[in-house]
């Protein structure tokens, strides 16, 4: 019975690996270091450290996207905060003069 349940618990380990580093970026940081090692042990040529370059540069541009994506759904989500800070800002600069 433990080692049914240790086969189930590594299948499901295993699957959300699988989730994780096959979405977006982390995918392409997984192909270049791969291409990086293959290349490091002397399976491929030199051509595929550019490769390995472009994996690196897709996976900081998207990244970089998920980055600005995930600031502006915060600037959304603090919206009424800020509008009722400035709110207050111009209630007391209007009752101070």
């Amino acid at each position: 019975m433990d080692k049914l349940i240790g086969i189930i618990l590594v299948l499901v380990g295993l699957a959300a690996l699988f989730r994780i580093t096959l979405s977006g970026a982390w995918l392409f940081l997984l192909i270049a270091a791969a291409l990086a090692l293959a290349v490091k042990s002397g399976w491929l040529g030199r051509g595929a450290y550019v490769a390995a370059v472009v994996f690196v540069l897709l996976a900081v541009a998207g990244l970089a996207a998920r980055t600005v994506i995930f600031g502006l759904a915060m600037l959304f989500r603090l919206a009424p905060l800020i509008l009722l800070a400035l709110g207050i800002y111009y209630v007391y600069k209007a009752f101070v003069r």
